[in-house]
């Protein structure tokens, strides 16, 4: 039991993971720049969740900006533990205002970046380390990449039992209903219910892959 939780474990990976996770939470706030008032404004939800912040498009803009600087030097390591921190904030009062507006994955995103506030990832793959801000690290204890692993198999967990719960999964048919659906096909000249017998292999290799997470 020692050794699962207090072990000497390689930092990189969690360096790796930090760099990634603010990639694509940069590109993401980037991507949805054009529509972010609209997204989160009093006017389009008709409420505005984090009552600490008012009610203004300057209060939108202020908070795009520090989600996409903060994201910005969690990915590249510069200043890593106060922009973690700042993004684990910003991040948390956009989902708040409109989780709508991340599929699921924002509350996902924000359990990472606070696990990642446990972590001294910026000790490896980072600015601070490569202008010697901060001395490097080569591993941590177990416990803070077991957060990490038990969050990530929480979620496939959850999710294949959602999965076996829907007809449409375990008879294979839900990722040719999925492509048809105009919402989230990209080849709408396509029927795809014609296409659902042939689909079904990779429906079911979808569900192997994510028992195997699980």
């Amino acid at each position: 039991m020692n050794k699962y939780f207090f072990k000497p474990l390689p930092l990189l990976p969690l360096a790796i993971f930090r760099a990634g996770l603010g990639l694509i939470l940069f590109c993401y706030y980037i991507q949805i720049a054009p529509h972010f008032v609209s997204f989160f404004s009093v006017a389009q939800l008709g409420v505005w969740a984090p009552e600490l912040l008012p009610h203004s498009e300057l209060t939108y803009h202020l908070l795009w900006l520090a989600c996409v600087a903060c994201s910005a030097l969690t990915c590249v390591g510069l200043w890593t533990q106060p922009s973690v921190l700042f993004l684990f904030v910003a991040h948390t009062l956009v989902v708040w205002a409109n989780h709508y507006a991340f599929w699921g994955w924002g509350y996902m995103a924000r359990h990472f970046l606070f696990f990642l506030l446990l972590v001294p990832s910026g000790r490896a793959l980072s600015v601070d380390v490569y202008f010697r801000k901060s001395e490097p690290v080569d591993s941590v204890a177990a416990w803070k990449v077991r957060l990490f692993q038990w969050q990530v198999m929480l979620i496939y967990l959850f999710t294949v039992a959602n999965r076996f719960s829907s007809p449409d999964w375990w008879q294979g048919t839900f990722l040719g209903w999925t492509l048809n659906d105009g919402k989230f096909t990209r080849l709408p000249f396509i029927n795809w219910v014609e296409w659902i017998p042939s689909l079904k292999i990779f429906s079911y290799f979808a569900l192997v892959l994510e028992s195997l997470g699980a």
